[in-house]
């Protein structure tokens, strides 16, 4: 499925950048708010983002309102 190809991408490029200061995760729609959160990849991406300081980008969230995530911070 292509959420897992996603999330080995996402993997590769956190393990290639382990010494940056902030990560920056940018995403067309705010994967949490979803009925299928649990299933569709975030829940992965967020514990390989486990111990990093980062933030989350979101572009639109038209059917959802704007959620914040307790492990980042979101922004709209």
């Amino acid at each position: 499925p292509q959420d897992i190809d996603q999330v080995d991408y996402v993997k590769k490029t956190l393990d290639d950048n382990r010494d940056v200061r902030w990560t920056v995760v940018c995403l067309h729609k705010p994967m949490w708010v979803y009925p299928d959160a649990d299933t569709n990849g975030w829940q992965d991406v967020e514990k390989l983002l486990a111990g990093r300081r980062y933030t989350n980008a979101v572009a639109s969230t038209s059917r959802q309102p704007i959620a914040s995530r307790p492990s980042g911070l979101s922004w709209q």
